[in-house]
């Protein structure tokens, strides 16, 4: 029992005694048999009584003659023993017993005895009650006062007065935020034990605002324990505002400064960003700077456009997620100008604002140079190292002019300088692979790989560099850190990237290939290593076995270190290692058709042309000037490239089979390319049968009469692109092309070149041209028109002179004068055989062809077909016939399918010409009549209403066709090849791709030594490159 209860109950209980007692009574017989009464009640509520009020106890005692002695205890103590003085028979008495410092749930046992004059003695029964304490401290917060402002990291004096009944234990106090929702979130909290459990305590804190919390209002708020654990918070809290005085951090990882960055190519930066608080967002851009500064003018052009962190949606700014304060950024910057030349410094300039509003700007600068573009292939990014252990470099650089030198410096941990070997030809592509040891010395840190190079020219080059972290053997225990890069699309023999990260050197890295539709395996490979690389990245070829062809499946990787531990594949954000299989990450990937052949040295290509002699196709590498050429025989593209014109395009083999025609773009020719050598060492252009285009225009002429009646001419001169684009050639000899407009010709026409001739002419097409201009005549394919004004005064007419040449002969020209302009060109066809052409009310508007005008023609070439694209509106296609050399008028697509913005994705023929197909948003196919020319709709495929070019089966001869070759292919933005019947217009299979095709696409019968499987070949262009489908019979679909 408490000791502080024992005192208070004892005086309470003697004083109420005393008071109570008077003269003492005797028995009269002298012998007193009757023992006294007692009884003990307390006020308690289920024998519970409440610590923080006084215990009240009732003692009520009587005797026949008179009490002697009362004595109550608790707990086996005695808190009052009293003896009766004078006669007391009855003695009753209720005390109030203070409880304070008493812990809750404490018990206390009570009981009475009392004893009269004859030493008779009565007990009562214990009472047993238990004494609870339910009320919390009272808490105050005294310092500081309301509406104080601290920086982060200031010092700060808290002080706090808490008071309790039972004794205070322990007083703290907290710093709280109160968010929108009234959620209150604990930020920072101190407190301390009381000894001597006092009713009253005070207690000051000397602290230091965090500086990690965030700028804003928050409250202080004491607490305190009791002795019986009841806690207590301050009623009252105390507001303060907290200033987030400090910058975000912002360090540069890549580039490094002063670093050599190739002009127009991209830079990957990396930066480190951090925090005291929460970073908020990150911008960087490229600039450059000219003028002088001293003298006040200064221009800033921006030369790579800003990049962010997080990255826009919608172009709406987004933030850092809550509480970030250290992350490392790598943002990819893309030079604004595709064709930006200037070199020159150029200042990166970063900036990174933290959510107070607090912002940090760095400005790296690096400098452009005008060599070659260099990239560090391998190491990735997050490379590791260990002491005495190797790193693959892969270096890939490439210049126009050639790459002479190529190589990489070491800085940081160690520094080292290694370059390849020099070429022994020019070669506008070089790699170079070298082992790079770490020095055993070197334990910690990190060092940059940055390469260089230099071109034929003599200019230098660069690119990013890659930063490697060194970490040493000891303490590894886990297997390598894998990571695994498959495309969604992977052809049979694309391959995956394993990326396999250890300090202690990775022995083998290897995948395991599963069908997805029953998780069955389908293979497993791997290779060794000799354990020297902590960072080893091979490409596996996944090898695919033909009959997984167009199905789904799934790859896990894995690696071994020297230790013998295994890890799996893990997310490419994931930095431990896994050691289960089950928690390895997959990654799916379709098996699509073809095989896709990059081009040696990349560019952009305009056509393909297939030379089923010789197993070969030619693609127009437009982007160098040449053309590659890719054979069967090796599956590969051969290392000539075959030197053309500027800007080689459309490519059309001609009637001999042994030669091919280029339309050059840039400029105004077409290429002959002798291609019937058995070697490609042969093929090369024949400079001296170079095709050039002359310029073409028509004359717009409009007839009028003064107010004297005297005949006046107004003329136009017309003028249109005459670069050749797409090309083709006739059963009778000519060559047909489309020209592509240039910003100074905006509009292209349809041409004709007749070579069986003595000095060819090249005549403008007009047929196909709209009617309606009247009061109009338009003079074609004249060598001059001019105008001999008439005298006004003299009431004199104006009079045409139109000059032209015998067709196809040269020579000098002839002229006719006068004022019948039809006249005038019938007389120069007639009596000098010219080819000048007069055609009344012709809208001139109407010949302008946009860019891109396909050419197809029939196998049989006896039909050329002219399909306009890139309209804003509906295409049109044009039909020539030959021999006969008859020229359909314009026929609209949206007048043979109803659709006023149907465009022209691609135009094909079939073998005869007796059908001719185009793909827009849906894929129509038409019967032509021979005799009108015309095009009659005879069915459409609901197709992907996006894509590239169409083509026929090479022996599909319209509706009578044999069922496996009445079909044609579409190429469609769906990533397929669909497949379509070209009588019943439906679906007869579809062949999906790794990547969108563009331009024409062009289907053959196979080549010799072609798997006897294959029925056809299909090739294509991706941005890729060039895209060989081996087409099996069962890929063509039976009918429904």
């Amino acid at each position: 029992m408490n000791q502080i209860f024992l005192r208070a109950a004892s005086a309470a209980l003697a004083i109420a005694t005393l008071a109570a007692c008077d003269t003492k009574r005797t028995s009269v017989s002298g012998t007193d048999m009757d023992a006294p009464s007692v009884e003990l009640s307390i006020a308690a509520i289920n024998d519970s009584v409440d610590a923080n009020s006084p215990m009240l106890v009732t003692v009520t005692a009587f005797d026949n003659l008179s009490l002697k002695q009362l004595v109550l205890s608790a707990g086996g103590n005695v808190l009052v023993d009293t003896t009766f003085t004078s006669a007391t028979p009855r003695f009753t008495a209720t005390f109030q017993v203070p409880l304070s410092g008493i812990m809750s749930g404490s018990q206390v046992e009570v009981r009475a005895v009392v004893a009269d004059g004859a030493g008779n003695r009565s007990e009562t029964a214990s009472r047993t009650v238990v004494v609870y304490d339910r009320g919390s401290p009272v808490v105050t917060v005294l310092a500081p006062s309301g509406n104080t402002s601290f920086r982060a990291g200031d010092p700060a004096t808290i002080t706090v007065q808490a008071t309790d009944s039972s004794g205070i234990t322990r007083i703290g106090y907290q710093i709280i935020q109160i968010g929108s929702t009234g959620a209150v979130t604990v930020v920072q909290s101190d407190s301390s034990n009381v000894s001597g459990s006092p009713t009253s305590a005070t207690r000051t804190f000397s602290t230091n605002i965090s500086v990690n919390l965030a700028p804003g209002t928050y409250e202080i708020r004491g607490f305190a324990r009791d002795v019986s654990s009841n806690g207590g918070l301050a009623a009252q809290t105390v507001v303060i505002t907290v200033m987030d005085p400090f910058k975000p951090g912002l360090n540069f990882v890549s580039p490094s400064a002063d670093s050599n960055v190739t002009v127009g190519s991209t830079i990957l930066a990396s930066v480190r960003l951090t925090d005291n608080v929460g970073l908020k967002r990150f911008s960087l851009v490229g600039i450059s700077t000219s003028g002088d500064p001293d003298l006040g003018v200064v221009d800033t052009v921006i030369r790579y456009d800003s990049v962010f962190a997080p990255v826009n949606i919608s172009n709406v700014p987004q933030q850092f997620r809550a509480g970030l304060t250290d992350t490392t950024i790598r943002r990819l910057l893309t030079p604004k100008f595709a064709n930006d030349s200037v070199s020159g410094p150029l200042f990166l300039v970063a900036r990174v604002t933290d959510i107070a509003g607090n912002d940090s700007v760095v400005v790296r600068k690096v400098n452009l140079v005008s060599g070659p573009s260099v990239r560090v292939l391998r190491p990735g990014v997050g490379a590791v190292a260990a002491p005495g252990k190797s790193v693959v470099v892969e270096l890939r650089g490439t210049d126009r002019d050639g790459v002479r030198v190529l190589g990489y410096n070491v800085t940081g941990a160690f520094t080292l300088t290694r370059t390849a070997p020099t070429p022994g030809s020019v070669t506008d592509t070089l790699f170079f692979v070298d082992t790079l040891v770490v020095p055993a010395g070197v334990t910690s840190g990190t060092f940059t790989i940055v390469p260089f190079a230099t071109d034929n020219l003599g200019q230098p080059g660069s690119g990013a560099g890659v930063v490697v972290s060194v970490q040493t053997v000891t303490g590894d225990t886990q297997g390598p850190l894998v990571t695994q890069t498959l495309n969604k699309r992977v052809e049979a023999d694309d391959s995956v990237s394993i990326r396999a990260i250890d300090p202690s050197g990775v022995i083998s890295i290897g995948f395991v290939m599963y069908r997805e539709s029953d998780n069955s395996v389908i293979l497993r490979d791997s290779i060794l290593s000799n354990g020297n690389f902590t960072d080893l990245q091979q490409a596996l070829p996944l090898n695919v076995p033909a009959q997984f062809v167009g199905q789904k499946v799934y790859v896990r990787s894995f690696a071994y270190d020297a230790g013998g531990r295994i890890g799996y594949s893990v997310a490419s954000n994931v930095t431990n290692p896994q050691g289960t299989l089950s928690n390895a990450r997959p990654d799916t990937a379709l098996v699509v058709y073809g095989r896709t052949f990059q081009l040696p040295s990349g560019g952009l290509v305009g056509d393909i042309a297939v030379d089923t002699l010789r197993a070969r196709a030619f693609l127009s590498n437009i982007s160098f000037d040449r053309l590659e050429v890719w054979e069967n025989s090796t599956q590969l593209f051969n290392s000539k490239k075959i030197a053309v014109g500027s800007d080689p395009w459309g490519m059309f083999i001609d009637n001999s089979g042994n030669e091919l025609l280029v339309a050059n773009s840039g400029g105004t020719n077409i290429s002959r390319v002798q291609i019937s050598g058995s070697t490609v060492a042969s093929v090369n252009e024949v400079a001296g049968r170079r095709i050039k285009t002359p310029n073409a225009y028509v004359a717009d002429i409009e007839a009028s009469l003064d107010g004297a009646g005297v005949a006046r001419f107004k003329v136009t001169i017309v003028d249109y692109s005459d670069r050749p684009q797409y090309i083709a050639q006739s059963v009778g000899g000519d060559i047909y092309y489309s020209t592509k407009p240039t910003p100074s010709a905006p509009d292209g026409t349809i041409r004709r070149y007749m070579t069986n001739t003595p000095v060819p002419d090249v005549q403008q097409i007009w047929q196909y041209g709209s009617y309606g201009a009247d009061g109009h005549i338009v003079i074609i394919n004249a060598d001059s028109i001019g105008v001999r004004t008439g005298s006004v005064s003299g009431g004199t007419t104006d009079l045409l002179v139109v000059c032209d040449h015998q067709m196809n002969m040269g020579g000098s020209g002839f002229c006719a004068t006068g004022v019948d302009p039809i006249a005038l060109v019938d007389t120069l066809r007639t009596l000098y055989g010219a080819d000048v052409v007069a055609v009344s009310q012709l809208n001139v508007q109407s010949l302008g062809l946009s860019d891109t005008t396909f050419v197809a023609a029939s196998s049989d070439r006896r039909w050329i077909a002219f399909g306009e694209a890139n309209t804003d509106s509906a295409g049109r296609v044009m039909m020539v016939k030959d021999p006969g050399s008859y020229f359909s008028p314009s026929i609209f697509v949206r007048d043979l399918i109803n659709n006023a913005s149907e465009q022209v994705f691609g135009v094909a023929l079939n073998k005869n010409g007796s059908e001719a197909a185009v793909h827009g948003q849906e894929s129509y196919f038409f019967e032509v009549e021979d005799l009108a020319l015309h095009l009659r709709l005879q069915g459409k495929v609901n197709t992907f209403d996006q894509g590239a070019g169409i083509a026929f089966h090479p022996d599909n001869v319209g509706g009578l066709s044999a069922s496996d070759a009445r079909v044609a292919f579409i190429a469609s933005a769906n990533g397929t090849i669909e497949i379509v019947d070209s009588f019943h217009y439906t679906s007869r299979g579809t062949l999906p791709v790794r990547a969108n095709l563009y331009g024409p696409i062009r289907v053959t019968k196979p080549f010799p030594g072609d798997n006897p499987a294959v029925v056809l070949k299909l090739f294509g262009l991706t941005a890729e490159g060039l895209i060989v489908i081996d087409i099996r019979a069962t890929d063509i679909l039976p009918l429904p």
